[in-house]
This record gives structure tokens, sequence and C-alpha cells, in this order.
């Protein structure tokens, strides 16, 4: 067995087994398994921090509380449509934070009625829809959230052109995950395993590909912060 003394006695001995695996097998495969593993523990991690969570929400939500970008960027004499809205919980907080008029519409008739059960506002409505079928016409928002909603959407050009040229919004808000997050994600394609955080991820980004996507669809950037392996960005319209 290879030692590798600046990685020190214990970490040594932590990583045997698997350094005995890569005997047999090759160092290759060894990775490959290792990040499957990987990969379940932190599935593992996700539902059991859910478990004890208000709501059973993830506690990345009250941890990173990324929903405060959209806030703080929103005014009371907002109207604002939350696309793609889940469970509702950020259309929630916008609402109570900021008293703006908010819609939230998801694909997902079921956390839609959730949201309907547990978000309660006078300012504050869901209703079913399909972002990238939905009639856009005669629509009156001002302000547009998109928070992990464009990464799921095949044709994004066509997405964002339509919001563009139909919605009119002064200002969208967006939330995407980020490509170059870590080295593991290079490993992982070296290796040929999916690197994606998610299976229905059509793309996630570098900052390149979101500037170019979003240029393309007319947008222009008015601010954008790179937070926890994400990018979350201020459109003008």
């Amino acid at each position: 067995m290879m030692i590798l003394p600046s990685l020190g006695i214990k970490r040594t001995l932590l990583a045997l087994p698997f350094v005995i695996i890569s005997k047999i097998v090759g160092a290759r495969n060894s990775c490959k398994l290792l990040f499957r593993i990987l990969r379940v523990t932190e599935g593992i991690i996700d539902y059991v921090s859910m478990v004890n969570e208000p709501e059973n929400l993830h506690p990345r939500h009250r941890l990173i509380k990324y929903y405060e970008y959209f806030s703080r960027r929103i005014k009371a004499s907002d109207r604002v449509l939350d696309i793609g809205c889940g469970n509702g919980f950020v259309a929630c907080q916008v609402a109570v934070a900021t008293g703006a008029v908010v819609l939230g519409i998801d694909i997902n008739a079921e956390g839609i009625k959730s949201a309907r059960e547990h978000y309660r506002y006078d300012n504050l409505s869901f209703a079913v829809g399909d972002a990238c079928n939905m009639n856009m016409e005669n629509t009156e928002f001002n302000v547009i959230i998109l928070s992990n909603v464009l990464e799921h959407i095949k044709d994004r050009h066509e997405f964002l052109c339509r919001l563009k040229n139909t919605l009119r919004p002064e200002r969208v808000l967006i939330r995407v995950p980020v490509y170059n997050r870590h080295w593991h994600v290079k490993m992982q394609e070296e290796l040929g395993i999916d690197s994606r955080l998610d299976a229905t991820h059509y793309i996630e980004y570098t900052k390149d590909t979101f500037f170019n996507e979003i240029s393309e669809a007319g947008f222009t950037i008015r601010e954008c912060e790179y937070q926890w392996g994400e990018i979350w960005a201020e459109l003008n319209g």
C-alpha cells in the first residue's frame, strides 16, 4: 500500500479499506464507488435533516436564507410572479417580508395544494400552471422570481424571450446552480459519473454560460452574486 506521509496515519487508516479495494478493482473503480457512496450519504443527510424541521422543509432554507436576496429587491407596490414556486415557501417569505402582492405557480398540483394549506395571507395566492406553456397575455406582474427553476427548462431561450416580450417585467430575480462549484464535478465527469445536482437539470451554469444565455434573451444583468454554489442575479427587463 502506498503511504502518503503528508496526509498522516489517521487519514491513511481511514482510507485503507478503499486503498485495498483499489488494488483489486483499480483506483478508477474505487473512486466511482466512493462517489456513489457520497451521493447516497448526502441524500440520507438531506432526508434526516428534514425530519425535525418545521413542515419538513429542507434546512438550507433556514440556514442560507437565500429568499432574503429576493425580498430586499421587492417593494410593497410590486406585483410578483414566482414561477415554479414548489411548496410555496419562497413566495410566502417574499409576501410577508415585503407586503407585495405575490402569485406562485407550479406544475405540481400537490405542491400547490400544500402551499394553499400552509401559507394563507391576503397578498399571497397560488395556482397550478406550466411555466413553459402558460398564457402570459394580460398579466400584470412587474417582478418575476425564478428560484432554482431555469435549469429545469429545456428550451430556456424561448422561455426567457417569452418572459421578456410578453410579460415585460421590470426585474427578474434568479437563482441557479453553479457548474464549477467543486473539483469533484470534473473528476466525476472524468470517471463517467453524472455530476449534476439533480437528474432533471438540463444545465448547471458557469459565469459565461449564464451571462450568454441571459443576454441572448435580451435581458441585462444588473447585479450578480455567487453564494453557496449558486448564482443569485437581478436582471433588468
